[in-house]
């Protein structure tokens, strides 16, 4: 179900965001953030790390408005909402205007593919977030914690994207968003073919699978009559 929009004391934590179509309705382009709550990884952890981490997320939306941009700041789960509520209320303090920064909370995958639509792309840092981007067609920059963000990127043909959320320079970060945003139909052409090949390796993967089971090989999508639970087996395999 789609978030709700607030109103009230709180009705400008989501700005004229809404959902698809690049949502702010002033022709600029839109690009997803994905934040965390972060407090450091091991030992030891602190309210330093977090107000480090925060700053950083700051300074990467505050350049990217700066830049002409309108930012939706994601959260990827629950434990996520404070940190993006934060960053919303920072970024507007240091001066982005409300109705280019707006919390877009995600509790489930259908209000966050809801918020990527009509995104020209997309910094995630939880995996969901950006497996959820590649397969909408979303160019990405990765803020992760885990090698598998670096491969999922390289996997989609982009190397050099994929920074760790304890040391990502945020200019840095926008920088490489900016170059997709010059790129943009070149970008997305480019995704568009490692998705075609990713999908065609699963069909070929699933089609062994089954030859050794001493099942039938699955229908192709041209034929009309796949099933729910084939297409299921497609987006999971895409997704890693």
């Amino acid at each position: 179900m789609l978030a709700r929009r607030r109103s009230g004391r709180h009705g400008d934590d989501y700005g004229d965001g809404g959902f698809g179509g690049g949502g702010f309705g002033d022709g600029v382009p839109v690009v997803a953030v994905g934040v965390i709550q972060y407090s450091g990884f091991g030992a030891p952890e602190g309210p330093e790390d977090q107000a480090a981490y925060l700053d950083r997320a700051v300074r990467l939306v505050r350049r990217l408005v700066d830049g002409g941009v309108a930012v939706r700041v994601i959260g990827g789960a629950a434990v996520d909402a404070p940190t993006a509520r934060r960053v919303v209320a920072a970024a507007r303090r240091a001066g982005c205007p409300p109705q280019r920064v707006v919390l877009a909370p995600a509790a489930d995958m259908s209000t966050l593919e809801s918020w990527l639509r009509g995104c020209a792309a997309v910094v995630a840092t939880r995996y969901h977030n950006l497996v959820s981007a590649l397969r909408a067609g979303i160019p990405a920059v990765a803020v992760g914690y885990a090698e598998k963000q670096r491969w999922l990127l390289e996997q989609a043909g982009t190397t050099g994207r994929a920074h760790d959320v304890t040391t990502f320079t945020p200019e840095i970060v926008a920088a490489q968003v900016n170059q997709i945003l010059a790129q943009g139909d070149v970008e997305r052409a480019a995704l568009a073919v490692s998705l075609l090949a990713a999908r065609a390796a699963l069909a070929g993967q699933r089609d062994r699978v089954r030859a050794l089971l001493g099942l039938q090989p699955a229908r192709s999508r041209g034929d009309g009559a796949r099933g729910a639970e084939e297409r299921e087996e497609d987006a999971e395999g895409v997704v890693g």
